[in-house]
C-alpha cells in the first residue's frame, strides 16, 4: 500500500510540474485537464485520503464530484478501490449492470439496488453468524 501511496504522490508531482502536454498525448486533452485538476486537488489537501476515510459515503461523493471532471462513477470508484468500502454499489457502472443482467435476468436500476442491498444484508448476517461461531 505504501509503495502504491508513493508512486501517486510521484505521480501527482510530475503532472503538475510538467502541465498537460504530456499527458494530453497519452489521454486527450479533456482528460488531462480532468486529471491535472485531481492531481491539484490532492496536492491542495482537497482529496486527503485520511479524512475521505472517515467521511459518509456522501459526504466523499460531495467532495469529489465538486472537482471539474470527477462525477459519480469516479467517485464510487474512489469509495470502492481507494478507500476500500464494499457496500458500494456503483449502479452507473455499465460493467456491473450488465453482469446483473447477465446473472439475473432483465432487470431495472432500482430492483439492481434492491438485488445488491439484498446480498449486501445476506453476507453481513452471514459475516456476523461466521465470527460468531469462531
Amino acid at each position: 500500500m505504501l509503495l502504491v501511496v508513493v508512486g501517486f504522490v510521484t505521480l501527482v508531482l510530475g503532472i503538475l510540474e510538467y502541465g498537460e502536454e504530456p499527458l494530453a498525448a497519452i489521454v486527450g486533452g479533456q482528460k488531462a485537464e480532468y486529471i491535472r485538476n485531481v492531481a491539484g486537488a490532492y496536492a491542495d489537501g482537497v482529496i486527503a485520503p485520511d479524512v475521505l476515510r472517515e467521511a459518509s459515503e456522501q459526504a466523499v461523493v460531495q467532495t469529489l464530484t465538486e472537482i471539474r471532471g470527477v462525477g459519480r462513477w469516479t467517485a464510487d470508484m474512489y469509495l470502492l478501490f481507494i478507500l476500500g468500502r464494499d457496500d458500494v454499489f456503483p449502479i452507473g457502472d455499465l460493467g456491473v449492470r450488465r453482469g446483473m443482467v447477465e446473472i439475473y435476468g432483465d432487470m431495472s436500476r432500482e430492483e439492481m439496488v434492491e438485488k445488491a442491498r439484498a446480498n449486501v444484508e445476506a453476507n453481513d448476517a452471514a459475516n456476523v453468524e461466521f465470527r460468531l461461531g469462531e
